[in-house]
């Protein structure tokens, strides 16, 4: 007998004999718990305004008042809901490029990072433009260049740099 044919042959024994050894259990020594969410689509939600577009979206958040920000990939890029789907605002025309991600800090500003203008932009609940981090419509790596951001991360406002650093 060729020795690889041999060994084959006695990797094959081996492996048969350490499943008859060990004993199979049908149920596991921990409890199971299932952790997956319970949902159901509602076809009504949200109520957009007649003629309103809908695109991919990149970004959702929930604001304090519990209304659900959508940064979306048409115009306007920011649409804004309350929690039971009712339209409350939509902005972004000539602000946003290709959105991308949004995040709500904590006194109640919008950032939106687009990949399309390569910046993040601090703005007002209502759309007015705060700061713009970048140089819109200009990509690449050095000072006050960003390219394609994708996301931000937010101070909780309480140290001296709480400016956000985008993703990349």
């Amino acid at each position: 007998m060729k020795p690889t044919a041999f060994l084959s042959m006695m990797f094959g024994l081996l492996l048969a004999l350490q499943g008859l050894s060990a004993p199979k259990s049908e149920n596991p020594d921990y409890p199971r718990v299932n952790v997956a969410p319970w949902y159901e689509v509602d076809p009504a939600w949200p109520q957009r305004q007649a003629g309103m577009p809908w695109g991919d979206v990149p970004g959702i958040a929930v604001d304090r008042s519990d209304n659900v920000w959508i940064f979306t990939r048409t115009n306007p890029a920011v649409q804004v809901f309350t929690s039971d789907g009712k339209f409350v605002r939509a902005w972004g025309q000539g602000v946003v490029s290709n959105a991308h991600h949004l995040k709500i800090d904590h006194e109640g500003n919008v950032w939106l990072a687009d990949i399309g203008f390569h910046v993040v932009r601090k703005c007002t609940p209502e759309g007015k433009v705060l700061l713009t981090i970048g140089t819109p419509g200009k990509h690449g790596e050095g000072p006050n260049l960003l390219n394609k951001p994708t996301d931000m991360a937010i101070g909780d406002g309480n140290n001296h740099d709480n400016e956000p650093v985008p993703a990349e």
